[in-house]
C-alpha cells in the first residue's frame, strides 16, 4: 500500500502573541463554520487498486474565509495573528478516511473525525464549528489496460504418444517482472489431452503485480489440447495399405531369396499365401514392454519333400503344408496421417535342424510351423500377459469352428430327423404286418384250394 500524506494547512510564520477577545460594547453575532467544507481527499493508482494518496484539511483558508467572526478583520490584524489563530485552531480537530486501499472509481471513502476540543475557541469569539463525517466519492483512478499474458508464452509438443512431454516458454518482452507460467503435467501426453497452464507468482497477487505496470490480467489460466504427437499405432486399421503391401512384400522377397539360396532343392518351394495378421498391443502403456506393438503376417506355404517309403525304402515325393510368420515391431502414425516402421526390425522363424523354430519331414528340416495353432502358441500366447491382440487370420483348410447357434440349429436337425427315421420305422414295421395277413390269407387259399384238389381226386 502506498504511504499517505495528514496534511494540516497552516500558515508558516512564528506566532508573536495572542489573540484578545473580540467585543467592544457586547456579544457579536454567532459565525458557523462548517469544518468539512474544508476537508479533502487526493487518490492515486488505478481503478480497482488505487489508494489514498492524501487527505488534508484547509485550517489556513478556513481562518482567512471567517476573518471578521475572529476578529481579525480591522486595519490592526497583522499576518501573524492570522498564522497565530490557524495554528490555534488546526490544534483542535483530527480525523482520516475509513478505507486507504483497494479502491475503484464510485467507491465511497468516509472521512471520520477523531478528536475535536473547540469549546475554548468557541466560547472566546462568536463561531460555532460543525462537522460530521463525511462521505467522499472516488473518481479520477486510471482505468488498467488490459493485459494477457498468455499472448507472451508458446507452448509446444513433442515426443511420441503416450509418452509426449510439453514444453513452456516465455517471451522476453514479458511486460510484468515477477510471474512465470506453470502446466499442470507436462509430460506422458497423447494427442486429444488437455493440459492446464496456470500464471503464477511468488510475491504479491497477480493483480497487484499487474497494477504496478498499470496493467490487468484478463485471464489466470488456459488449457492447451496437445496434437501434433506421433503415436504408435493400436489398432491394425491404422495401418495404411500401402504400408502393410510393403511390410507383405518384404516378407515375399526375404523367404523367396532363404529358398533359393538354402534349400537344397528350391523347385519343391510351391506357393506361398499369405492368411491375414495378428496385431498386438500393450495392454497397459505404464508396463514396461519389449516393443510398443507388432504386427505378424502369417502364410500358409505349400512345399514338396522326398519321404522314404517304409515298405519299398525308396524315396517318394509328397506335398505337405506349414506356416510361417515374418513380424515387424514398434509400427508408429506420423501427425500427418503417414505411417513410419524399420524394415530392419522384420523377424521370422529362425533355426536349424535340431535346434530353433523348425520342423524336419523327410531328410529335410523347415524354418516354421506345422500347424497353425502353435505358431499362434509360440507367438501371440506367450506374450498375452502383456499384450491383447486381434486377428485376422483365416485358414481355408482349416475346419471352421461352429458356433452356439449352429451347434443348436445341427443338434435340433438331429432330433427332428431321429422322430422322421423312427417314424419311417413305425411305418415299415406295419406294412409288414400287412404283408404278413397278406401272405397269411394267401397261405390259407392255397390250403382251400389244396382241399378241394384233393377232394376232386377222391371223388374222381
Amino acid at each position: 500500500m502506498k504511504n499517505f500524506r495528514f496534511v494540516k494547512v497552516l500558515a508558516v510564520a512564528p506566532i508573536a502573541f495572542a489573540l484578545v477577545s473580540c467585543g467592544e460594547g457586547g456579544k457579536s453575532k454567532v459565525t458557523e463554520i462548517n469544518v468539512n467544507d474544508y476537508v479533502d481527499i487526493v487518490y492515486s493508482g488505478y481503478d480497482s487498486a488505487g489508494n489514498v494518496d492524501s487527505f488534508s484539511i484547509n485550517f489556513d483558508k478556513l481562518v482567512r474565509d471567517n476573518l471578521k467572526a475572529f476578529d481579525l478583520d480591522d486595519d490592526e490584524t497583522t499576518e501573524t495573528d492570522i498564522e497565530h489563530m490557524i495554528s490555534q485552531v488546526s490544534n483542535c480537530f483530527d480525523g482520516e478516511p475509513d478505507t486507504m486501499s483497494n479502491l475503484s472509481n464510485g467507491d465511497t471513502v468516509v472521512f471520520k473525525w477523531l478528536l475535536s476540543s473547540v469549546s475554548s475557541i468557541e466560547e472566546e469569539y462568536p463561531v460555532t464549528f460543525i462537522y460530521s463525517d463525511k462521505n467522499f466519492v472516488v473518481d479520477g483512478l486510471t482505468e488498467p489496460k488490459s493485459f494477457d499474458p498468455f499472448e507472451y508464452l508458446s507452448v509446444t509438443f513433442d515426443g511420441i504418444a503416450p509418452n509426449g512431454n510439453a514444453k513452456l516458454k516465455t517471451e522476453s518482452n514479458l511486460p510484468v517482472s515477477g510471474i512465470y507460467f506453470k502446466a499442470d503435467k507436462v509430460s506422458g501426453l497423447s494427442n486429444d489431452d488437455v493440459v492446464k497452464v496456470t500464471v503464477e507468482c511468488d510475491y504479491d497477487s497477480l493483480e497487484d503485480i499487474c497494477l504496478r505496470e498499470g496493467l490487468k490480467p484478463s485471464a489466470k489460466e488456459k488449457d492447451f489440447t496437445v496434437e501434433g504427437l506421433s503415436a504408435y499405432a493400436t489398432e491394425l486399421s491404422q495401418i495404411p495399405d500401402d504400408v502393410l503391401e510393403k511390410m507383405d512384400s518384404h516378407a515375399r522377397d526375404t523367404l523367396n531369396a532363404h529358398v533359393a539360396s538354402s534349400w537344397a532343392d528350391a523347385e519343391t518351394f510351391k506357393n506361398m499365401e499369405l492368411i491375414g495378421n495378428y496385431f498386438l498391443v500393450p495392454k497397459d502403456p505404464s508396463i514396461r514392454t519389449d516393443a510398443n506393438n507388432y504386427i505378424y503376417f502369417v502364410y500358409k506355404i505349400d512345399a514338396v519333400s522326398k519321404i522314404e517309403d517304409k515298405e519299398t525304402k525308396e524315396e517318394k515325393e509328397e506335398e505337405f503344408s506349414y506356416y510361417y510368420y515374418s513380424s515387424f515391431s514398434n509400427i508408429m502414425i506420423l501427425d500427418d496421417g503417414t505411417c513410419s516402421f524399420d524394415l530392419s526390425s522384420m523377424q521370422k522363424p529362425e533355426g536349424g535342424s535340431s535346434w530353433g523354430e523348425t520342423f524336419t519331414i523327410g531328410r529335410y528340416y523347415y524354418q516354421g510351423f506345422q500347424d497353425i495353432d502353435t505358431l499362434f502358441s509360440k507367438q501371440v500366447t506367450a506374450k498375452i500377459d502383456k499384450y491383447s491382440y486381434e486377428s485376422t487370420v483365416e485358414d481355408s483348410e482349416k475346419e471352421p469352428e461352429t458356433t452356439v447357434a449352429e451347434e443348436e440349429e445341427k443338434e435340433e436337425t438331429t432330433t427332428e430327423s431321429a422322430e422322421t427315421s423312427e417314424d419311417t420305422t413305425k411305418e415299415d414295421e406295419k406294412s409288414e404286418d400287412t404283408t404278413k395277413t397278406d401272405e397269411k390269407s394267401e397261405d390259407t387259399t392255397k390250403s382251400d384250394e389244396k382241399t378241394e384238389e384233393t377232394t376232386a381226386e377222391k371223388t374222381e
